[in-house]
C-alpha cells in the first residue's frame, strides 16, 4: 500500500523517467507511457499538469516530446506529490478525517502516527529526482502492480 494517489505514483515514474533521458532529448508521450506503464491518456494529463506547474516542457510538431524544465537535481520529489496529492503529501490525523494532526488534539494513534508521517515528508522533502534515478539513461521503470 502506497501513501500516494496513483497519479502521484504515475507522475514520479514520468519524472525519473525523463530525468533518465539524455540531455537535451525529449521523449514521446507513446514511449514515456510505454516505459512506464501509464496508460498514455491519463499520463497526456498529468503531463499537462506538470507543464503547468513548470517541471516538463512540451516541445511540439516533429521531433517533438517532453523533457524536464528544470534539473533533476533540483527537483524535489514533494513538489511533483503537492502537485497531485496536497492532502496526502501533508497526512491529517489518522483517525479523525476533519482534524489536523497536531500535539493539542491528537487522536489515540497520534503519537505513532507523528512518527511515519515525520518520516514520510522528510523522505519527500529531501530527495530530489536525481537521488532516485539511476544513472544509466533508459532504465525501465517498474510498470504498475495491481
Amino acid at each position: 500500500m502506497s501513501m500516494l494517489s496513483n497519479t502521484a505514483e504515475y507522475a514520479l515514474r514520468a519524472m525519473v523517467s525523463l530525468s533518465r533521458a539524455e540531455p537535451g532529448k525529449v521523449m514521446l508521450g507513446r514511449d514515456l507511457s510505454a516505459l512506464t506503464g501509464v496508460p498514455a491518456k491519463y499520463l497526456s494529463k498529468i503531463l499537462l499538469d506538470l507543464n503547468r506547474a513548470g517541471m516538463v516542457s512540451a516541445v511540439r510538431g516533429q521531433g517533438g516530446g517532453y523533457r524536464l524544465s528544470r534539473e533533476a537535481r533540483d527537483i524535489r520529489l514533494i513538489e511533483v506529490v503537492e502537485i497531485f496529492d496536497r492532502p496526502r503529501a501533508h497526512p491529517r490525523c489518522l483517525l479523525s478525517f476533519d482534524k489536523e494532526c497536531s500535539d493539542e488534539a491528537g487522536c489515540s494513534a497520534h503519537d505513532r502516527w507523528k512518527l511515519v508521517r515525520t518520516v514520510y515528508l522528510d523522505f519527500l522533502d529531501s530527495t530530489s529526482l536525481s537521488d532516485i534515478s539511476d544513472t544509466t539513461p533508459g532504465d525501465p521503470i517498474a510498470p504498475a502492480r495491481r
